[in-house]
């Protein structure tokens, strides 16, 4: 089930309204949005840059959108801090425990928790519609493909004030973090089934993640990969090695985990997007991983046989891709 979480919004409030301030070039704050509707407004304009200077400096330091995105799992309701996240660094240089200090000081001085009350039946009926619009059984998908998750919980955060998707992950729990749109003539949420493919793409990186780490050494002819996936126009944000297998396998498991969810039409064009991008052997790793699976193997039984084998009969047999 989905939720607006206020501690995710608040955070992503503090980042467009120092982006209002046109102090930062925009295309460095992209991931999130000003959606000119009242909600955002009025929670946007709660927050005085020039009461809170500091925020700016803070802004300005975001080391990683994902990581920064990822803190509200470190506040509870009432913005109380219950984790210091010294595991990963949101911020260049600056301190994170003394940033979420100013947002838990905004949140009280400020009264935001006002804006949430006054739209709490706008929010609540933006989560049904979502819900509604969205019914997948998502859990048993994940358990076939990965094995027991049982002991994980999986929440989905939608926003209105968010451009794109991510992850957030802390202890048991892996969180879906999507932005909506909504129809004007409406008033709903527009429904796109690329959503159900991030939705998938989100959760597997908890998964795929790990299984890529520990197994990174066995895999052979990483850089004929690397070679032809930068050759193909692979964006700067995927130009490590890491990176790029948590990213190949992710989005050919999402593929194979939302295919009977979606359209011929939508499955197609999203096997064309990745190729654009530089995943020029992703139907080849879906089709081993789906023999994998008919086989009722999991996704890891299949990295440390199949996968492990085909990254040691690699070769340049690829050319550069030029129908996408």
């Amino acid at each position: 089930m989905a939720n607006i979480d206020k501690r995710l919004e608040l955070l992503e409030a503090l980042v467009i309204a120092v982006k209002n301030t046109n102090q930062i070039d925009n295309e460095e704050l992209d991931f999130v949005e000003y959606y000119n509707i009242p909600y955002v407004r009025e929670l946007v304009d709660k927050i005085n840059i020039e009461k809170y200077k500091e925020i700016v400096d803070y802004i300005k330091d975001i080391n990683d959108c994902s990581y920064y995105t990822e803190l509200f799992l470190s506040f509870d309701n009432s913005f109380n801090i219950i984790n210091n996240y010294n595991d990963k660094k949101p911020f260049e240089t600056k301190n994170t425990l003394d940033f979420m200090k100013i947002v838990k000081q905004i949140y009280d001085n400020e009264n935001i928790e006002s804006v949430f009350i006054k739209y709490k039946d706008y929010l609540n009926n933006l989560e049904t519609d979502f819900n509604n619009k969205y019914k997948i059984d998502f859990k048993d998908k994940l358990k076939n493909m990965y094995g027991d998750i049982d002991n994980i919980n999986f929440i989905a955060n939608i926003s209105l004030l968010i451009n794109g998707g991510f992850s957030a992950q802390k202890d048991n729990i892996v969180s879906y973090v999507k932005s909506i749109k909504i129809d004007p003539k409406t008033n709903e949420i527009e429904f796109n089934e690329y959503t159900i493919n991030c939705l998938f793409h989100e959760y597997s990186h908890f998964f795929v993640n790990k299984i890529v780490d520990k197994n990174f050494n066995k895999l052979n002819n990483i850089d004929i990969l690397y070679d032809e996936s930068i050759e193909n126009n692979l964006p700067k944000t995927y130009q490590n090695k890491k990176t790029l297998l948590y990213e190949y396998f992710v989005r050919a498991n999402t593929l194979i985990l939302s295919k009977d969810l979606i359209s011929e039409y939508e499955y197609d064009e999203d096997v064309k997007w990745d190729i654009s991008l530089g995943f020029v052997r992703i139907n080849e790793l879906i089709e081993i991983i789906n023999e994998g699976l008919k086989n009722n193997l999991k996704f890891e039984d299949v990295f440390n046989t199949s996968i492990i084998e085909y990254f040691n009969n690699l070769n340049h047999k690829l050319k550069k891709f030029k129908n996408y």
